[in-house]
């Protein structure tokens, strides 16, 4: 997640997209998926 929020952060900072609302963010992010045991 960290890295995709980072990602994200340059291309806005960068004016490659627009700044989305914290409800638009994270409906972006990828599912979390805990590890088998």
């Amino acid at each position: 997640m960290r890295a995709y929020s980072t990602a994200e952060l340059v291309k806005v900072l960068a004016g490659e997209r627009a700044q989305p609302s914290v409800e638009a963010f994270m409906a972006e992010l990828p599912a979390f998926q805990w590890p088998n045991a």
